[in-house]
């Protein structure tokens, strides 16, 4: 009698390193995203494209935004900085100049002028498949 017995023992090695890839693909997508909305926001002191920052389960990035949008215009209004996401699936994008949110979605007197919406739509592509390549 012939027998064969398989033994797979590192499914949780493997999930593991599926998760930590998926990760840092979150991580690599809200950091293209952030480049690529302060590369299409529109420039007047510079101080709505130096506010924008990425916040991972790692960290956030408010503080040199901060900063960076205080050179441009010292009187630049800033939000209060965005919660830090609970895991590391999550990355938020985000704009620390008050008026960004006039700037993307337009006012009564003021046309929208889209630049974080277009940055995370041009992203979408890559990170599917960034995350059908895990899958695969």
């Amino acid at each position: 009698m012939l027998a064969i017995r398989l033994t797979c023992d590192r499914l949780g090695e493997l999930a593991e390193q599926m998760h930590d890839k998926a990760s840092e693909a979150v991580r690599a997508t809200a950091f293209a995203i952030q480049d690529r909305a302060q590369a299409l926001a529109p420039v007047d002191t510079g101080a709505l494209r130096n506010s924008h920052y990425a916040a991972t389960r790692q960290g956030s990035g408010y503080g040199d935004a901060a900063q960076a949008a205080a050179r441009a215009n010292p009187e630049v209004p800033l939000l209060p900085e965005v919660q830090t996401p609970r895991d590391d699936m999550t990355a938020i994008v985000a704009v620390g100049a008050e008026y960004g949110m006039h700037v993307e979605y337009g006012t009564k007197r003021q046309p929208p002028r889209p630049y974080l919406t277009p940055a995370a739509e041009s992203m979408r592509d890559e990170f599917t498949q960034a995350m059908t390549r895990l899958l695969a």
